[in-house]
């Protein structure tokens, strides 16, 4: 009989485990506020997470002020205001405009041509392009100049290569293969489902908790024979199961193939 009583020991706690983790299921699937922390919350965190939390900075607002009015510029110009990042609002006639412009928040951004630009670029030497950006949000501002220097750059190499100029000694070209067009949110989402699968898992745990204490037969299951380990485990496995489901069906699309970014192809190796 000794050889016996670890069995059937475990086998005994196995179903009072699987007893304890049916009951549960049945109170979260009858419970309203439990199914919608279930299915709404998790559907609700994608859209805001995906479509609201967005690190992308596009259609900034900007002005142009531009003394030079050349050849030069213009293709300058057109270059920043063909870019998707950039919405143009307004064209200056002078340098007095360009503090009530600024502090009536009309434009984030102001470039300034000056006039002696297409002189210093015909004699070699470096033409001065000003960027005046609104530093209230030092995010956007940061990010939307970053984004005139590396159209200022892509221009100067390309007018280099029509003059017979030599190129920049070295030049960096960063390719991403996967998120090329580098959305954010395909960023966000991707890590997105281990995040709120978690998070669903601890909401889910403290409710069950929770609900058997406001109905107080908590206490009941505490003098019921049930181990300590096998009422912890017996919280934990509806809450885990249920965040693990939500976690694979919300990859699902993006193992599919559905709706995955493009990837670039991967760069010649010299």
């Amino acid at each position: 009989m000794t050889g016996w009583s670890k069995p059937y020991a475990f086998l005994s706690s196995l179903r009072r485990i699987i007893a304890l983790v049916r009951k549960e299921f049945l109170a979260l699937l009858r419970d309203p506020k439990s199914r919608f922390v279930v299915i709404g919350m998790p559907l609700l965190q994608f859209f805001v997470f995906a479509y609201a939390a967005t690190f992308d900075v596009t259609h900034v607002r900007y002005a142009v002020l531009d003394e030079s009015r050349t050849t030069e510029s213009r293709e300058l110009l057109a270059r920043i205001e063909g870019s998707p990042s950039f919405r143009l609002v307004e064209r200056l006639e002078s340098a007095g405009q360009i503090p009530e412009l600024i502090d009536t928040q009309r434009a984030r951004l102001l470039l300034h041509v000056r006039s002696d630009s297409a002189e210093c670029l015909a004699a070699g030497e470096p033409a001065e392009l000003q960027v005046i950006a609104d530093g209230r949000n030092s995010n956007v501002s940061s990010v939307a100049t970053s984004y005139v220097s590396d159209i200022v750059a892509a221009y100067h190499v390309r007018r280099a290569a029509d003059l017979g100029l030599p190129p920049p000694p070295i030049e960096v070209i960063a390719r991403d293969s996967f998120n090329s067009t580098l959305r954010s949110r395909w960023t966000i989402v991707s890590g997105l489902a281990a995040t709120i699968a978690m998070v669903v898992v601890m909401l889910l745990s403290s409710l069950l908790v929770a609900r058997e204490r406001e109905f107080g037969t908590f206490d009941q299951l505490l003098v019921a024979p049930f181990h300590q380990a096998e009422i912890l485990t017996g919280k934990a496995v509806p809450g885990a199961s249920l965040g693990s489901s939500t976690a694979s069906c919300s990859r699902l699309p993006q193992c599919t193939g559905s709706t995955r970014p493009s990837a670039a192809p991967y760069p010649p190796c010299w």
